[in-house]
């Protein structure tokens, strides 16, 4: 086993073994932490929402966050006020995530901000690279939607249930699909001066 070398390159490999143990220790207390409490009023409203903030979530008030979500890195999460997350949620945060005001999240969607290079052709899936995501106010995304590294979803944006979302969408719209595409304009607040270019 590597780990064990002896010496300076030992002593680095298992001083990084170490790290990477204690990061997914974190992670998994946390995940249970969070987790832990029965679904309801409170604990979906208030308790919930506590521990992630203390955990390091950037949260806004008037949060709900149903059982079984499963976010890797809390600390890059940040979520507006009114959000809702439902139940089995995964949020991979390896980089920023970026959760706007009054956004929906729906049963077991994905929101995934890391990926890999691509460019040895010995090993496709070579260092991760993470690419932020951001949802901004009012989007709604449906139950079992992923959303990829790096997509923007501007303001007013419905996500179609089981939509994959790869590339970042106009505001005001409903995108279906696998890879997502628009199919509809809706209603743009007045004022807002949103709408397809």
């Amino acid at each position: 086993m590597e780990v064990l070398e002896y010496g300076v390159q030992g002593k680095l490999k298992f001083k990084q073994f170490l790290r990477t143990e204690l990061v997914y220790a974190q992670r998994s207390f946390w995940n249970a932490v969070v987790n832990v409490f029965p679904d309801g009023l409170l604990t979906n409203r208030y308790l919930r929402p506590l521990a992630m903030h203390v955990s390091g979530v950037s949260s806004g008030k008037g949060c709900r966050v149903w059982k079984t979500v499963y976010i890797t890195r809390p600390s890059n999460l940040s979520l507006g006020q009114g959000v809702l997350i439902n139940r089995h949620v995964y949020i991979d945060s390896y980089d920023k995530v970026e959760i706007g005001n009054n956004v929906s999240i729906g049963y077991r969607a994905v929101l995934i901000t890391s990926t890999h290079e691509t460019e040895s052709p010995s090993r496709r899936a070579g260092e991760i690279q993470g690419k932020p995501i951001v949802v901004e106010d009012g989007c709604w995304i449906g139950a079992g939607a992923i959303i990829g590294p790096g997509v923007r979803l501007s303001r007013g944006c419905v996500v179609s249930a089981g939509s994959v979302v790869m590339r970042s969408m106009p505001p005001n719209v409903l995108v279906v699909g696998n890879p997502a595409r628009v199919i509809q304009e809706l209603k743009a607040e007045q004022g807002t001066g949103a709408s397809i270019p």
